[in-house]
This record gives C-alpha cells, structure tokens and sequence, in this order.
C-alpha cells in the first residue's frame, strides 16, 4: 500500500494537498490502493474521494508519530510514503526510511533529502541543484511530471478565444494580503469592460472585498469552493495568477498569464515560466510597496488584453510546457518504487 502525507494550511494554502490528491487519483487509476494522511484540510480531501487519517503529532517525529508509522506498516502493509511539507528534516526523513520506502514532493531543495525518490516537477527543477543525493535516489525532475487533473488534459488547449477580455484570477488557498481585492480593483480601473472570475479559496477572508467590488464594477464573478476549476478556467483568455500549483494547471490549458510571487518559494516558478515565453511575470508583490505591483500590472494586463498574438504566442509556449501527463509519469515512478 502506498501512503501520501501531505500539509495544508491558511499560511501555506492548499497546494500541497491538491497535488497530492492529483497524484492519488492517478495511482488509483493504476489499480494501486492508496491511504492519504492529512491534519487538515479533511473537507477538501474526503471530497475527492479519500478518508484521510490524522497523524499524531504530524510532522514532529515524536516517539507518538513513529509508533503510528510503525503501525501503519504493520497492519495495513504501508510500504512506500509521498511527503509533501517543508517541516521535514534530515533526521525525520531518516528514522521514516527505517520503517518503509520514501518519497518526497520538492520545491526548495532545503538540503540532500535522505529519501528514495525525489519528485520536483517545478519548471526550474534542475539535476545539477540534487547532487549531493544518494546515487540511489531516484529524481523525478521538470514540467514533463506536474500533476495536474484529468480534467485539464481532457480540456487541454480548450480556454476562450475572443477579445473581450476574461480574465481568471487567482492568489491561492489562502489571502491574507489581501491580493485577489487589489487585482480585481486594478484590473476593472484600467479595463472596465472586462469580465473577471476570482477564485476566493477556502481560507481566503476577502469575500466581503471582492463583494463590494463586484457591486461597484459588475462584471464580476466570485467563485467559492469550486470544484470544477478547469470549468472556470476554460471561460477566460487571459490570467492573473501568483505562481504556485495553478500555474501549472493554467498552463495545460493554454490560458496565457500574467504572474507574480508573494513568497520566495513562489519566486522561481514565476521567473521560470516567464523565461520560457509561457507567462509575463510581474516580478513580487512586496507589502511595503504596492504601488510598484499595482503600475506594472495595470500596464501588463492592458498589453496582454489588447495583443491576441501575444496571447496565442505564450498559449503555445505554455502548452509545450506541461503536456498534462505528469500525474501519471509520478505515478508510475511511484508504482515501480513500490515494487
């Protein structure tokens, strides 16, 4: 059995735990019996299908914590586990290797991960960055493994076309920046015909912003708990988007965007799709000076919304980016780790 430990917060959002229920669907497609752990997030992820196990003390590696590990392999046969938290350490990554096979889901490449597979599907992901590893480890490296959902591929390439402009937008999970308010009222300022759809995550507190905006603006559409995201996506011609998980699943539907960071881990990930010609990076948002975001923004999206060649240009460059078969190259990396 194959066992995915995954973190979500309201400070960290909940890219984490979709990526990993992306990669849990694949690897039940394969006919693989999965159990998914998780300390929060439950509602999300017993939506998709799973009853996540609460660990105790997640993360810690207390004697508590280990003890259930050990008894997960005992009773129910776990014998291969995906992490995905930066709480993880060395010693925590070693002591989890003593007791079944491991795997863990990268972004910063903190220090040489102790594990058997290294999964960074990130577009600046690179080998050279994982020397130090174990020649035994296993890398899963580059855009060819971003897991995004069925429902992307099946919809690959299918975003709107025309030249009024809908615009998706989306900041994450979490907004405790208030981000999603400020693009929208930038973005109805500089181009009043447009049609916005803003994503208001699951510990977004912004509701009441983006509501009021939506009475002062119209042409606004607020979506909460929305399942169906690629539905939402393949409404719109262009993006705006901090660059996490979503960037990925914007970019194998070929929906040009404009990106940003908020974050450092946030940081490569814009910087790389933008060198690649598959997005307009706006550089990061710093809360000590929003007006430098604000002024290139309202310049950005005016170009992007007024181009329909530039749009079909990063359209193209975003769909040779992410093919959409990641989750199943990870899972077939995974399966055979399991082996």
């Amino acid at each position: 059995m194959i066992g995915i430990y995954a973190e979500g917060s309201e400070t960290i959002g909940i890219g984490h735990v979709m990526r990993c229920l992306t990669i849990a669907d694949a690897l039940r497609s394969r006919g693989k019996k999965i159990t998914f752990y998780a300390n929060s997030c439950h509602e999300l992820i017993e939506g998709r299908g799973y009853k996540p196990e609460t660990v105790p003390d997640g993360f810690e590696g207390t004697k508590e914590e280990f003890a259930f590990w050990e008894k997960n392999a005992k009773e129910k046969g776990l014998t291969l586990l995906l992490l995905d938290s930066y709480k993880v350490t060395p010693a925590y990554l070693e002591r989890l290797g003593e007791v079944f096979k491991t795997a863990y889901l990268d972004d910063m490449c903190m220090f040489p991960y102790p594990v058997d597979m290294v999964i960074n599907y990130n577009i600046f992901a690179d080998k050279k960055d994982y020397k130090e590893l174990h020649e035994q480890t296993d890398l899963c490296l580059g855009t060819s493994y971003a897991p995004v959902r069925a429902e992307f591929v099946q919809n690959r390439g299918n975003s709107a076309s025309g030249d009024v402009p809908e615009i998706f937008i989306s900041v994450g999970g979490s907004d405790s920046l208030g981000l999603s308010p400020l693009i929208t009222k930038v973005i109805k300022k500089n181009l009043a015909a447009s049609h916005l759809h803003v994503l208001c995550g699951p510990y977004s507190n912004q509701k009441e912003a983006l509501t009021k905006l939506q009475q002062q603006f119209g042409n606004i559409t607020i979506y909460e708990k929305v399942t169906d995201v690629w539905n939402v996506m393949r409404k719109c011609n262009m993006a705006v988007s901090a660059a996490g998980t979503t960037m990925y699943e914007l970019a194998a539907m070929g929906v040009p965007v404009l990106t940003f960071s908020f974050v450092e881990n946030q940081r490569r990930i814009a910087e790389g799709f933008a060198l690649k010609g598959a997005a307009i990076g706006l550089g990061m948002y710093e809360e000590a000076r929003p007006e430098i975001f604000e002024k290139n923004l309202a310049k950005q999206v005016q170009i992007l919304a007024n181009d329909r060649a530039l749009r079909e240009q990063i359209k193209k460059c975003a769909l040779l980016c992410v093919d959409g078969m990641g989750a199943m190259r990870i899972a077939e990396a995974l399966a055979k780790l399991d082996a």
